[in-house]
């Protein structure tokens, strides 16, 4: 796979889907993607990361019209890295995996406010892992997603007091 990486600087879109996340992650491959100047739409598993992975992830995310998450295991790191890089032209957004850290998971979706995204996904089916998610994180940042078509929420429990008065953020 990284000779397929390395001998196709043209490619704009990988997929990389391990058969078993659990055990095998493709944060290895960063490196290579980073490379690929032309890249817009990225399928990953990460699961840990080193230095030098999350600053070629950091390069890399920040160039994405379309990035999914496949099964991921949401580490402070990897949602902060996500917080300070989210792309502002991102269209298609899908995140499924396990959350280690609600709390910077509840910031990885606040940098989404305000993007063009016409997709969200948040779960995936036929997954080990039910993701729990702020519904107040969720429900803050929904309503400036202005140009959203489809929003997929799929083995997800939302948590907290959803029904609790709704306080939009104060950026329209």
């Amino acid at each position: 796979l990284s000779r397929l990486l390395t001998c196709n600087p043209q490619l704009t879109e990988v997929s990389v889907a391990p058969f078993n996340p659990r055990h095998h992650d493709s944060s290895s491959l960063l490196h290579l993607m980073a490379k690929l100047e032309e890249l817009h739409s990225l399928t990953i598993c990460l699961r840990k990361m080193d230095a030098n992975q999350a600053d070629s992830f950091a390069q890399i995310v920040e160039r994405l019209h379309q990035l999914n998450l496949f099964q991921c295991l949401f580490t402070q790191e990897l949602c902060r890295l996500l917080s300070l890089h989210m792309p502002s032209n991102l269209r298609e957004l899908s995140m499924s995996g396990f959350i280690r850290d609600p709390a910077a998971f509840d910031g990885c979706l606040a940098a989404t406010e305000n993007l063009p995204l016409r997709v969200f996904r948040l779960g995936k089916k036929n997954y080990t892992y039910n993701m729990r998610v702020n519904a107040r994180a969720l429900l803050r940042v929904l309503p400036s997603w202005r140009h959203l078509r489809e929003l997929h929420l799929e083995y997800v429990t939302l948590t907290g007091a959803a029904d609790a008065p709704f306080v939009p953020s104060s950026s329209a």
